[in-house]
């Protein structure tokens, strides 16, 4: 085993338990650059891991995301007929230093998601827009400026719940109609629903 120990700023991308035997039980986390580094509950003589005591008071499973300075040693070795390094952790500190600028694929991922979440918003959005439009269509309206400011605040009002949010407002040469006004001139037994 080499016996040099080495400190590095992380940022923890990822935790996994593992029961190794019958009895140890391992904790691996991954750092941004997705490097691995294991931390045992306990240490070969029995007695407890002060990384282990340290990594579970930064949050334990909680800690993805945060920063913690760590002292290590690697040893070489051997799994399923490859070479590995194992990268054990002696000690670590949660940092208050900036994060390590290097994105993980946690934060690749997140991001990816967000810009899904938008993108099915945007789809749905759509969905709800021709819906109510294809009702109007139905009930006579006419296709006006006025008509469409309508379809656009219905539209607002079934994906959010806010009571007819301003859009940007659309210039007619019609008198507009108030909310009021137009949901007396509709004749509620040609609603559907």
């Amino acid at each position: 085993m080499n016996d040099t120990i080495q400190n590095k700023l992380i940022t923890i991308s990822g935790i996994e338990t593992k029961l190794v035997g019958t009895n140890r039980t391992m904790l691996r986390i991954k750092d941004q650059d997705n490097k691995t580094y294991q931390i045992w509950k306990t240490k070969a003589d029995g007695t407890d891991s002060i990384a282990y005591k340290k990594i579970e008071e930064l949050g334990g499973s909680m800690a993805v995301g945060k920063s913690a300075e760590i002292s290590y040693k690697e040893e070489e070795g051997d799994y399923n007929g490859k070479k590995v390094v194992y990268r054990t952790v002696i000690n670590l500190k949660q940092s208050f230093q900036p994060k390590a600028q290097t994105i993980t694929n946690l934060q690749k991922a997140e991001a990816s998601k967000k810009s899904e979440d938008e993108k099915w918003t945007e789809i749905s959005k759509g969905k709800v827009r021709h819906g109510v439009a294809c009702e109007f269509i139905r009930l006579g309206a006419e296709y006006t400026p006025a008509t469409i400011s309508k379809i656009n605040k219905w539209t607002e009002f079934i994906m959010t719940g806010n009571m007819f949010n301003e859009a940007e407002p659309i210039k007619t040469d019609e008198e507009p109609l108030d909310d009021v006004d137009y949901l007396n001139r509709i004749d509620a037994s040609k609603i559907p629903f």
